[in-house]
């Protein structure tokens, strides 16, 4: 059941890819915070990117519970 469930996720990401988000800057007295937004399409990139220090921007729960229902 495991490797089913990570092969589900897997295909959801690559199909539909994760958002993840860093923030760069705080910003100023007159400007907003600066982020660097990225959509990996693997669980590498995944991996990758939080080890970066980026941070998932979507509900992983959600993830799972939207791949489960759709496969």
């Amino acid at each position: 059941m495991k490797k089913e469930i990570k092969q589900i996720i897997e295909d959801y990401i690559k199909r539909n890819g994760l958002k993840m988000v860093k923030k760069i800057s705080s910003g100023g007295l007159f400007t907003s915070a600066t982020y660097d937004r990225r959509t990996v399409y693997s669980l590498e990139e995944l991996f990758r990117l939080t080890k970066e220090g980026f941070f998932l921007s979507e509900d992983v729960g959600l993830l799972v519970f939207n791949s489960i229902l759709k496969s």
